[in-house]
């Protein structure tokens, strides 16, 4: 499991995010889920925090590092084309 928190502006909801990532392909996802969501603290103002749960995985063998590393970067870029930024 590999979990995600991105800052979207506050007034975008989950089920405005929900269709963008659902339109993600990739061969390892097996499941992507909505965690959570978080206004106030160390989050900006005007903005929310959601985070997502990606469970990746193959059938057929156990995962390498270079398997995650290539999964995370393809799901930056999409959340980047979403307009969606990590929270860091």
């Amino acid at each position: 499991d590999l979990d995600f928190s991105v800052l979207a502006e506050a007034s975008r909801r989950y089920a405005d995010l929900g269709a963008e990532l659902a339109s993600f392909s990739h061969p390892l996802l097996r499941r992507l889920s909505f965690v959570g969501s978080y206004e106030g603290g160390a989050v900006p103002a005007g903005k929310r925090s959601f985070t997502f749960r990606a469970q990746v995985g193959h059938a057929d063998r156990t995962l390498s590092d270079a398997d995650l590393q290539a999964f995370r970067q393809a799901f930056l870029a999409h959340l980047a084309k979403c307009g969606l930024e990590i929270r860091g």
